[in-house]
């Protein structure tokens, strides 16, 4: 559950929420951890009867908004981060807000490097393991939230043209997603960590930004924000598929919220059958070692013979062999 440090820093709002939700999923789901930062709230489930499968579940957090000096004094932008262990499999899950604007790619591509770079978990003050364990370590990795990356190239009007009429949705959708921000920086720019990720699924519902709150209506504020997806699930793993990735019709905010059902696949080692392996993987590398050890030798031996008799590397092997691979001894015999 929750600990204590966690709800003591927990705002009324973050309380309330977190009460709800857990009163609404307790009959079938108990709460397994929760994080926050400012804007960003995290909670993990797990189905009661599955609850003694999850072991080592920490969370962080990455504040990327006011930086003075490269340090971070404001975490209104950011992520919260949440890992578990389920079986043999670990599992992280990623809540973002990155820097808003339609020209910062940049900025965004920075906050979300940032975040992967920073972010690490570490149990009673130590790392759990002997190093560090970061977000791309883990084996199944999700992210999501307000990614913020937006439309190139289309006015507002373009975008409300494209969407305007039913039996275009299909073409629109792909059309517009060409010139979708994020989708362009995972093409082009491999050294960025989103790339490592993939989307959901393909998307099949309208941009989720920037409505008049409480209406259907595109922003129509005097900044006349071009629609965009804003909100976005990725994830990194190879056994996980997607079940659904869809919008959600609540007109709480300026966005629409989404939402994705993955299916993962975990692992469950055996160790008996490990320990077997270990073994079996030790003793073939002993030999391994061995067999380099002494080539090494005989290279050795004929390169110092050679300085003074010619000895091949067959016959630097043959002596060594017949004096129980004791360099020293086949030097001394040379010597002598």
């Amino acid at each position: 559950m929750m600990d204590a440090e966690t709800l003591a820093a927990a705002t009324p709002q973050y309380s309330a929420w977190r009460n709800y939700i857990t009163g609404v999923l307790q009959d079938k789901y108990m709460l397994l951890k929760t994080e926050h930062l400012v804007g960003l709230f995290s909670l993990v489930f797990i189905k009661h009867e599955q609850q003694m499968r999850a072991k080592d579940c920490h969370s962080t957090v990455v504040k990327t908004g006011l930086k003075v000096m490269n340090k971070c004094w404001h975490g209104n932008k950011g992520a919260t981060a949440i890992r578990l262990s389920l079986d043999d499999s670990s599992l992280c899950f990623v809540n973002c807000h990155l820097a808003a604007g339609q020209s910062r790619i940049e900025q965004r591509n920075a906050d979300a490097d940032g975040i992967f770079k920073t972010a690490k978990f570490v149990y009673n003050n130590k790392s759990h393991y002997d190093d560090d364990v970061i977000i791309l370590d883990h084996e199944h990795c999700f992210v999501s939230g307000d990614l913020n990356y937006r439309l190139d190239t289309w006015t507002r009007q373009d975008v409300l043209d494209w969407l305007k009429e039913d039996n275009r949705r299909s073409m629109a959708y792909r059309e517009l997603q060409l010139h979708d921000q994020l989708y362009k920086q995972r093409q082009q720019n491999p050294l960025l960590k989103l790339a490592l990720f993939r989307e959901a699924a393909p998307i099949r519902f309208d941009p989720t930004y920037k409505y008049d709150p409480g209406t259907d209506q595109y922003d129509t504020s005097d900044k006349q924000r071009v629609p965009a997806w804003c909100d976005r699930i990725l994830y990194r793993s190879s056994t996980t598929s997607c079940e659904y990735y869809r919008r959600h019709e609540v007109k709480a905010s300026d966005h629409r919220p989404i939402s994705a059902g993955f299916e993962v696949a975990v692992k469950t080692v055996r160790r008996g059958d490990c320990e077997k392996t270990a073994k079996v993987v030790a003793q073939a590398w002993d030999s391994k070692l061995a067999l380099i050890v002494q080539e090494c030798k005989a290279r050795y031996v004929a390169d110092i013979s050679n300085s003074s008799s010619s000895t091949s590397l067959e016959e630097a092997r043959r002596q060594l062999k017949m004096k129980g691979w004791n360099v020293q001894r086949v030097i001394d015999e040379h010597s002598g």
